[in-house]
């Protein structure tokens, strides 16, 4: 992970990004990086927007999904 610098994360709701946010900087051991985020506010909609959320994360130049 040490070209990673942002990371997209698409996630059901806030505390689920606040999560994988600490997850993610305690698996790095990086505190600095730079995090996107998309929320669905329900599992359904996040199977029908996930591939869209995915490329638009991507497009904001996020390093990682």
């Amino acid at each position: 992970m040490t070209r990673v610098k942002r990371v997209g994360i698409i996630a059901e709701d806030v505390s689920d990004f606040e999560s994988l946010k600490t997850f993610v900087q305690r698996i790095s051991g990086k505190e600095n990086l730079s995090f996107k985020k998309k929320l669905g506010q329900g599992g359904g909609k996040l199977k029908y927007k996930c591939l869209v959320w995915s490329n638009e994360l991507l497009d904001a130049k996020c390093d990682m999904l």
